[in-house]
């Protein structure tokens, strides 16, 4: 098969009207100028732009069906493999004029625009976080916050959100924001990774899908060997470069790695693009639920 520019089909092939082929239609009324909503017979697609100017989704009702039009055709086709989809998208959407109704043609949305300054000035009004109702509730204790692990790496806002900072490799670059029944993102920020304190001591290095797995596992273990590294979900082509560096430079010091995302399709697939990413050896601890904090809700009947 002829090299197919995966960069070129991910900006280029129009999600919207390759979703309107599975039975997608537009939902106008949460439809911006930013993000297309669409919806079928039983979920609902959030569509945007990257900074890279890639289409992106995710299912409002199923966090693991997230990704690019790759992702996004895998989900719906799984009997294909990945260079199968490569191909059909290439070979029947790539340049095509597609059966879709005329509302879904050409549309078009504003590419996420990045504001490290804007971000940088939100982050000087954080605090420490010291108690959390919120975290409470999901089993995680305040002494936990306050332990060297994981002192001043969770912080809070105004609005007593959960934060959990992401940094590249110049510094803050977007934080994930968590309460009750909500969870963001700042706008103008880019997601990458959220790491605890790190000390000389550690011999392993755990990846997690977000901070509160990270926080959870250590309630569950108390294992102070353990750093933890947060890929926060899906990450981007940066951020998947940053963690691996992060991760060959511990195992360079003679560290473990532990490949501790969640325990459902999703996370299957980020195991995966991990192993895919490096030669070395990566260790696979699944949670006995779908996530760590499940894990620990059951232990302690936390409802």
């Amino acid at each position: 098969m002829e090299k197919i520019d995966i960069g070129k089909i991910k900006r280029e092939v129009n999600l919207v009207e390759v979703a309107g082929l599975y039975g997608y239609r537009i939902n106008k009324q949460k439809t911006s100028q930013s993000s297309v909503n669409l919806k079928s017979d039983v979920d609902s697609l959030i569509l945007k732009k990257d900074e890279n100017g890639h289409w992106v989704y995710f299912n409002v009702h199923n966090a693991s069906d997230k990704g690019s039009i790759l992702d996004f055709v895998m989900v719906r086709q799984p009997g294909l493999v990945f260079q199968e989809v490569l191909r059909k998208i290439s070979e029947d959407y790539f340049g095509k004029i597609l059966a879709v109704p005329k509302e879904m043609r050409g549309m078009q949305v504003k590419p996420i625009k990045k504001n490290r300054k804007y971000i940088t000035n939100l982050y000087r009004n954080l605090t420490p976080l010291q108690a959390s109702d919120y975290l409470n509730r999901r089993g995680i204790d305040n002494q936990i916050l306050l332990s060297k692990r994981f002192a001043g790496t969770v912080l809070e806002d105004n609005y007593h959100n959960v934060i959990f900072p992401h940094n590249d490799e110049a510094g803050v670059c977007g934080f994930e924001k968590r309460n009750v029944n909500f969870k963001g993102f700042p706008k103008g920020g880019t997601k990458s990774l959220w790491l605890s304190n790190r000390f000389r001591h550690d011999t392993r290095l755990m990846v997690v899908e977000g901070g509160i797995d990270a926080l959870s596992h250590y309630v569950l273990y108390q294992d102070k060997s353990i750093r933890y590294l947060s890929i926060g979900g899906e990450p981007s082509p940066n951020a998947w470069t940053l963690a691996i560096k992060v991760i060959e430079k511990f195992h360079k010091q003679g560290g473990e790695i532990v490949s501790g995302v969640d325990n459902d399709p999703g996370g299957d697939k980020l195991d995966q693009k991990l192993r895919s990413k490096t030669t070395i050896a990566i260790k696979r601890e699944r949670p006995m639920k779908n996530d760590w904090n499940d894990v620990l809700k059951d232990q302690l009947t936390v409802k």
